[in-house]
This record gives C-alpha cells, structure tokens and sequence, in this order.
C-alpha cells in the first residue's frame, strides 16, 4: 500500500527545525548563568535547582493540555502561540527584579514550552511520507538537542560580556522575530 501524503516540504522541516532549536535554547539558558544569579539575588543552590526545574515542571504538566489544543486548534496556532509565549516570558525573565519574579516568569515560560513537541511532532508525523517520516523526526529530534547545546555556547559568553538580562533579551528578540517569520 502506497502513502498519499507528497511529502514534508523542506522549508517546514527547517523552519520547525529551528524552532525545536530556539525551544530548547530558550529552556536550557539559565543553567549557564546560575553563576551570575547566585550572587545577584543572593540565591542558595537549592533555589537554583528549583529555577532550573520551574519551567520543565510547567511544562511537563502542560503537555496533555497542548496536546489536546494541538489536536483541537491545530498545530500551526498552538505552536506559534506557544512559541511567542515562550519568547516573551524569557524576555520579561531578563527583566526580573527578585528571584520569585524569576520563578513566576519561568513557570509561564513552561506554558509556552509546553505546546511545541505536541504541536510540532504532530505536524512532522502528519506531513512526512511512511518512507521519510524516521529521517524527520530525527532531524527533528536533533535539533532540540542542538538547541540545548548551544545554549551554553551561546549565552554563557554572551552573558558573559553583556550580562544575563541582555543575553536573555537577545535571544528572546530572535524568538519572537521567528514567530513572525512562521506566522
């Protein structure tokens, strides 16, 4: 039995690659700067833990819900959503005045992290042929992992010569500048 599907076109599996990278780019970019919110807001490694786990316990809750409104929506919608929910909030997160603002902004960056894998392996699974849909969504796959990666590469110097709050701003600018771009 043939599949009718004509395949993924190439500009969607980059566009969705790119921002499988941003996602986990996004989520993983506090880790490499703890160094620097450790004295700022005077933050025992305890509360750093709780920082790193606040927006992937957000989103770990939230999936079933994203996978519901993917399915009802469509995933286009919950992933742009999502995608400019995440970027805004890490955005405000540069912004943050106390470490309970920091934990507020995550938690709400976790929502917009939580759409994107129902949202886009969704979309992959649906547009790929039978014959390619592996060598998708492992592409797929390898580009959140590329995006965890590079987040220390990225904003760890980055940070480094123009402080976290920038960092955190510069790459939230290109986020929303890329939910316009898939919109």
């Amino acid at each position: 039995m043939g599949d009718a599907r004509p395949g993924m076109p190439a500009r969607l599996r980059y566009s969705i690659a790119v921002g499988h990278l941003l996602e986990h780019l996004f989520r993983s970019s506090l880790p490499p700067v703890f160094l620097l919110l450790r004295p700022e807001f005077n933050l025992s490694y305890t509360q750093l833990g709780i920082l790193g786990s606040a927006l992937s316990f957000s989103a770990g809750l939230l999936q079933p819900l994203s996978g519901y409104l993917s399915d009802r929506l469509g995933f286009r919608v919950v992933w742009i959503s999502g995608m400019t929910v995440l970027s805004v909030t890490m955005f405000l997160s540069g912004l943050a005045p106390a470490f309970a603002w920091l934990i507020a902004f995550q938690l709400l960056a976790g929502f917009g992290s939580s759409t994107f894998h129902p949202a886009t392996y969704g979309m992959v699974a649906r547009l790929s042929p039978r014959a390619t849909m592996g060598k998708n969504l492992a592409f797929h796959t390898f580009s959140g992992f590329a995006g965890t990666s590079l987040s220390f590469a990225v904003i760890g110097p980055l940070s480094a010569v123009a402080g976290w709050r920038t960092s955190l701003w510069i790459i939230s600018l290109v986020g929303i500048a890329y939910s316009f771009y898939i919109w």
